[in-house]
């Protein structure tokens, strides 16, 4: 299935529903930007939640989350996306989320299930 767009307007709404259907879904999370190039911030990591952070009813960052949560030591990662200017989904041929790729002011996350 192509990628596609989601309008900005639909972020809040795409996101919490994303987040509660894709709840423990093991994800890679890359961030990429000019001035460190692409670094891996999660590694095969069950997502927690990816969620817009409003400021006056604008978006200002999306923040994904990603860890263990059970265990005697549990343990998450926070990334922000700081800035998002556009978020794109990618699926599969039967409607599965394979990657969501949030574009920023100065780069990129990717968040790709594994």
């Amino acid at each position: 299935m192509p990628t596609q767009q989601i309008p900005q307007d639909q972020w809040e709404p795409f996101l919490a529903d994303f987040s509660a259907f894709n709840q423990t879904r093991a994800v890679n999370v890359e961030v990429e930007s000019p001035e460190v190039g692409a670094q891996t911030m999660v590694d095969n990591r069950p997502l927690l939640a990816i969620e817009p952070d409003l400021e006056n009813g604008e978006q200002q960052s999306i923040i994904v989350i990603a860890g263990d949560t059970a265990g005697d030591t549990p343990s998450s990662i926070t990334h922000l996306a700081l800035n998002p200017r556009t978020i794109w989904l990618k699926e599969d041929n039967n409607g599965r989320a394979e990657a969501l790729n949030i574009e920023t002011s100065d780069g990129r996350t990717i968040i790709q299930f594994v």
